[in-house]
């Protein structure tokens, strides 16, 4: 009886974890502007350029045009938040696949507070996201 009330416990306090590493579109809006995250768009250039960036957020390719993790991904957001890897970083991306991804290399990486926008821009499974919520972007003025 004790190692499952043990287990139970585990398993509550991981998926609370887990939960709390999530965060709404409009919650990561309200935290950008109030300075209280960075905020990563970590799609393709192409990307913004059809869809624009989140106000708020910067954008930071997670890949290169190979598809491929972009060997200077970890350096570009260590650079974002001059070097402190405790500071909340907020992720998005499409559809909140490659910010899922993303957030577990950062973690690997050192990194304390990643949060994932798991909406993502487009929406999907976990939302309408970013564009179905009807929230504001900025041209990508670099793509």
């Amino acid at each position: 009886m004790v190692r499952f009330l043990f287990m139970l416990l585990f398993l509550t306090a991981s998926a609370a974890s887990a939960e709390s590493l999530k965060l709404a579109p409009e919650e990561a809006l309200e935290r950008a502007q109030q300075g209280e995250i960075a905020f990563v768009d970590i799609r393709l250039p192409f990307e913004w350029a059809e869809t624009g960036l989140p106000e708020a957020a910067e954008g930071i390719s997670l890949q290169d045009e190979t598809l491929q993790p972009r060997q200077g991904f970890i350096d570009d957001l260590i650079a974002l938040v001059d070097g402190d890897r405790s500071l909340p970083i907020a992720l998005i991306c499409a559809r909140g696949n490659r910010s899922a991804f993303a957030q577990k290399l950062l973690a690997a990486n050192g990194f304390t507070a990643v949060l994932d926008v798991t909406e993502g821009m487009v929406g999907g499974p976990n939302g309408p996201g970013w564009i179905g919520r009807g929230l504001p972007t900025v041209p990508c003025e670099a793509c």
